[in-house]
This record gives structure tokens, sequence and C-alpha cells, in this order.
């Protein structure tokens, strides 16, 4: 970053595989975490709108991402669940990326509400015949869920 007329300025190169992103400021060693919002900013196209999979990926950091990154945010596990949820209703190829996450996260944030979800999923993989690998780890996780 460069001090440019009282502003900071740089310049990152965003892959196109890249749907949202997460900036963490860390001026003095101390952490700007937005006022325990984060920086996490979804892609958009050149119309504004958010690219595919953008509002899904900001879920996954809120769900997953911002402890690996050491980046204290809060925010509430319902409004993560929504943000990929809505992604999943309206571009239906999301779903392979993020299902299992939000079934997931789904019962651990409300477990009763969650066992029918998981139940659901069993039920419907189990179904299907010639299961691939990824979709035989997901029925071993759900079931795990339920044992626990």
């Amino acid at each position: 970053m460069q001090a440019r007329d009282g502003r900071l300025e740089a310049r990152i190169h965003i892959p196109d595989s890249a749907q949202a992103l997460v900036f963490s400021f860390r001026p003095r060693y101390k952490v700007d975490n937005n006022g325990d919002k984060g920086y996490v900013i979804p892609l958009c196209a050149a119309d504004n709108t958010a690219l595919p999979g953008a509002r899904a990926a900001m879920g996954y950091f809120y769900l997953r991402g911002r402890s690996q990154a050491d980046i204290k945010i809060k925010h509430d596990v319902s409004d993560a669940l929504a943000l990929i949820e809505s992604d999943i209703t309206a571009h239906p190829k999301l779903k392979k990326a993020y299902w299992r996450l939000y079934v997931d996260a789904s019962y651990r944030n409300e477990p009763e509400a969650g066992r029918d979800l998981v139940r659901a999923e069993i039920a419907q993989l189990e179904s299907q015949r010639d299961l691939d690998g990824s979709q035989l780890s997901s029925l071993q996780h759900f079931h795990s869920l339920l044992w626990d």
C-alpha cells in the first residue's frame, strides 16, 4: 500500500475464479476489523450485481474462513446461511460446492430443524446408485452428525 493524497492505495490482481474478497488490515499489529463486521466484499459484474457464488463465498467465510484467517468478526450464523441459500437458489449449480457446508452449519446452529435437513439429505443420497467419492464422503459426514 502507498499513501497518496491522504489515502492508502493498493493494486491487487483478482483471479477469474474469485467470488468475494476479504481484507485484513493490521496497522501496527492491531487488527482493524471494521467494527466487528470485517471487510468481506462480494465481487460484482459490470451491472453491479453480485457474481454467482459471491454471496455463498461470503457465507462460507463467515462460517469457516474467519477463524482460519484469524480475523475477529461477529456474524450471525443464520445470516451466513441465508447468504449461501440465496445464492444456491439463484444459481443451482452452486449446490455441489456449498450444500454440505450449508447442511452441516444448519444442523450445528439449530439441531432440531437441522436434524430434519440432515435426514432428508441422507435419504436423498441413499436413494441414488453409484455415488461418487464426494457424495460418499457427504453421506458418511451426515451420518456422523446424527451419531453425536
